[in-house]
């Protein structure tokens, strides 16, 4: 989509306080209804209570898998769903 340029010093000032609204209000708003709604099914677990393996997804900061291999696991979720759904 092309938008026309703007042309007078109230078009600008709109756009520029639009931006300055929505990064000092909109944003800050999402961000609130995001995390709350993440909280709303998040579970806390004791230590030890889950076995299995333990996979370190992110060391550091920086992510240890790359996306590769995580296709894999999606792939493979993503047909055991179609599988479940036919039966």
């Amino acid at each position: 989509m092309v938008f026309p340029p703007i042309v007078t010093i109230d078009d600008y000032y709109r756009a520029k306080t639009g931006k300055a609204y929505h990064l000092a209000v909109i944003l800050p708003d999402e961000k609130r209804f995001l995390l709350d709604e993440a909280l709303k099914i998040l579970q806390s677990v004791e230590p030890d209570a889950v076995t299995g393996d333990r996979v370190e997804l992110i060391v550091g900061g920086k992510a240890v898998v790359d996306f590769g291999e995580w296709q894999e696991v999606f792939d493979d979720n993503d047909a055991e769903s179609t599988e479940q759904g036919k039966n």
